[in-house]
């Protein structure tokens, strides 16, 4: 059971500027802080206390924008700075506030969590009215995603389509959940669509809709994969069981012959990379299982022998190899110990006495 009742810990503490020292202590058990730092006036940077084992140190809300407990929390500080560690129990309602000025300026909103991974950041989106403290907070995840703060409405002006929330404001300059899809925003508000770089990353946004993309997704005559995050994905990939290859730097799906890594691989017109024997362009080719890489030269299965020229073709017929004569009959495999016509080819396959 979760220990509650820290009542106005370090609260007052005008000259308190610097909280590294507090990085390591151990806070877990603690369920309820009132009045966290609560007029701490120098104190500008809270991420030191990321790694902090606190349950909703920010404040939990009820649906109605109720604090619930944890409140005044970081009241009166003038944040520049704050971090939300893995520890944070952040997965419903968070809060924030903040009426100093500062880089970090807004009031106690209820922020939507996103449903996986420690929130890291945060951030003021929207207007934001001194007088009031009203404005509308962002809490904001390490690989971009965001949620929007509050309930709003879709808008569509001459310019384009942009989220105007309920508590004023909009979501710019990033990628926020908005209905559970997720969508792309500029600074200037507007959604965003096709194919834009967030967090170092590619992402697709449909146009029309604007909704990130994820899974396969066709773009013009062209195929490409986006992971669950909506990533586009490069190289090697596995999907469903089968082997996909997406161009580095463009991404886009390859079918055919690719050489990789001075390797060959045969994919269908899926982009599936097969293995195992496959017609191609008339000749068999054999394509490792595992790997799917192309063999050449002399390969052994089942028994049985075959030879495959220099560009992986399967041959049949006589050949000479290494000075040798063989004969390999139309299924491709090596004959032994008969008769070919005027030639007698022994155990190893090669020509030992002709006439």
């Amino acid at each position: 059971m979760r220990r509650h009742g820290m009542a106005w810990l370090f609260s007052g503490c005008s000259e308190l500027s610097d909280v590294s020292g507090l990085a390591n202590w151990d806070m877990s058990g603690i369920c309820s802080i009132v009045g966290m730092f609560e007029g701490c006036s120098s104190l500008q940077d809270a991420s030191p206390l990321a790694n902090w084992d606190l349950y909703g140190i920010v404040g939990w809300m009820d649906v109605d924008n109720n604090l619930l407990e944890d409140f005044n929390v970081f009241s009166g500080c003038p944040l520049t700075k704050i971090a939300f560690g893995p520890k944070w129990r952040v997965t419903e309602k968070v809060g924030l506030w903040n009426p100093v000025g500062g880089g970090l300026t807004g009031k106690w909103v209820s922020v939507d969590a996103p449903n996986s991974g420690p929130l890291t950041s945060a951030q003021l989106t929207g207007s934001f009215d001194p007088a009031t403290m009203a404005g509308v907070w962002v809490a904001q995840r390490a690989d971009g995603y965001a949620s929007v703060a509050g309930p709003g409405r879709w808008v569509r002006d001459p310019i384009g389509w942009w989220y105007k929330l309920e508590g004023g404001g909009y979501p710019h300059s990033g990628l926020y959940s908005v209905g559970g899809k997720a969508f792309l925003f500029g600074p200037d508000g507007y959604m965003l669509t096709g194919w834009q770089r967030v967090g170092g990353a590619w992402r697709y946004f449909a146009p029309g809709n604007g909704d990130m993309a994820t899974g396969w997704v066709k773009v013009g005559p062209k195929w490409f994969y986006t992971d669950a995050d909506g990533v586009m994905r490069t190289g090697w990939n596995q999907v469903d069981g089968s082997w996909y290859y997406l161009r580095p730097g463009n991404g886009d799906m390859a079918t055919g012959w690719v050489r990789v890594d001075c390797k060959w691989f045969y994919l269908d017109g899926t982009g599936v990379m097969r293995t195992g024997w496959n017609k191609v362009g008339g000749s068999w080719y054999y394509l490792r299982p595992g790997n799917g890489d192309m063999a050449t030269g002399w390969i052994q299965l089942s028994g049985k022998w075959y030879y495959l020229d220099g560009a992986g073709a399967m041959q049949i017929g006589w050949r000479t190899v290494g000075g040798a004569r063989y004969y390999f009959d139309a299924t491709g495999a090596m004959v032994v110990n008969s008769w070919v016509g005027g030639s007698y080819v022994g155990p190893d396959g090669a020509v030992v006495r002709t006439g």
